[in-house]
């Protein structure tokens, strides 16, 4: 069991390596500050999602969710 916990995590840790970037068709720096700016508030003054790392993978989607349905698309960097 710990070595199971102990594989999930480096997978974890390794994933989170990958570097994103957000795009958007209609994409300025202004809209971008707006935009994450109100998606971050509105992730914040949400409900609690809990504690520790799923806390903030919870927070983490629910930020992202507020993204994409501005329209904007999450793509790995090269």
């Amino acid at each position: 069991m710990k070595r199971a916990t102990t594989i999930g995590l480096a997978m974890f840790w390794l994933g989170g390596c990958t570097q994103y970037q957000w795009t958007h068709p209609n994409w300025s720096e202004a809209t971008w500050n707006k935009d994450s700016y109100e998606c971050e508030r509105d992730m914040r003054q949400s409900a609690y999602f809990g504690g520790g790392l799923v806390g903030q993978a919870n927070a983490q989607q629910f930020q992202e969710r507020c993204l994409r349905a501005r329209g904007y698309v999450k793509e790995a960097m090269k």
